[in-house]
């Protein structure tokens, strides 16, 4: 039996490495008095900082045991060293007794298998890219459609429509603008006078010389923060004229007259 698959796919979420865990194989053959008998006993003999043997014990659960053991079945299924493991046949080599099995896939501490990873081969239980003939999981893969399928769009399905903001052209201003500007630019749009461009950046043959908290382009009026001082040279050389953000109720009417509002 090929034991070692599920050993790797344990070691994944229990805690242990593949050569913490060990396997005991239980199997009788029917005759006389007695039943056949078959079963598979993963265990650590070392439980240490490593994990924890309630981990181990825990994929055992209908549930959970069945979903790894479907994962370590699709595991097998191809090996980083295909084609030469999958193509291996321990009778015409004569040096190893084992199949299509090898260290990127099937194989484990030799500690950890009872029988030292002999008689592995994953042609036994899956379909490898040599053989299909021997895997007693024939039908574990999904069955790949023939024909392609195409799919067809709804035309009854409604068209996505844009989601609208609850908030006002005021309120995203007030949101995009310097929190220090912003009950002016709110008492401003109340009024409903002319509203600011917020971050308006001032070009200089194609690129971004400078830039204003607020700006009313039209009327080259920049409103620019204490912080970007540096900006007020190249709005000036260009015919603007620039205030103080953060002192615009101070200058409200200097400003109203310079917009001519």
């Amino acid at each position: 039996m090929n034991i070692q698959s599920p050993i790797r796919q344990f070691s994944l979420e229990c805690g242990y490495t593949s050569a913490s865990i060990r396997e005991r194989i239980y199997s009788r053959s029917s005759g006389g008095d007695h039943e056949p008998m078959a079963g598979v006993l993963l265990y650590t003999a070392a439980p240490d900082s490593e994990g924890t043997l309630g981990g181990l014990v825990g994929l055992g659960e209908p549930k959970t045991l069945g979903r790894h053991l479907d994962q370590a079945l699709e595991a097998m299924r191809l090996c980083t060293s295909d084609l030469l493991c999958a193509e291996h046949h321990p009778y015409r080599d004569s040096l190893t007794l084992h199949g299509a099995a090898c260290h990127a896939c099937l194989f484990v501490p030799e500690t950890s298998c009872e029988r030292g990873n002999k008689y592995l081969d994953r042609s036994v239980l899956v379909s490898t890219v040599e053989s299909a003939e021997l895997a007693f999981f024939k039908d574990f893969a999904e069955a790949m459609p023939k024909q392609a399928i195409t799919a067809r769009t709804d035309e009854a399905a409604s068209h996505a429509k844009p989601v609208k903001s609850a908030l006002t052209e005021t309120d995203e201003l007030v949101d995009y603008c310097d929190e220090r500007c912003q009950p002016f630019v709110r008492s401003w749009a109340d009024r409903k006078l002319p509203l600011p461009v917020v971050g308006f950046e001032l070009l200089d043959g194609g690129r971004v010389c400078a830039q204003a908290e607020l700006a009313w382009p039209t009327k080259k009026v920049a409103a620019v923060l204490p912080e970007g001082t540096d900006a007020r040279p190249d709005f000036e050389k260009q015919g603007w004229t620039v205030v103080d953000a953060t002192d615009l109720p101070n200058q409200e009417k200097h400003l109203r007259e310079l917009l001519g509002v």
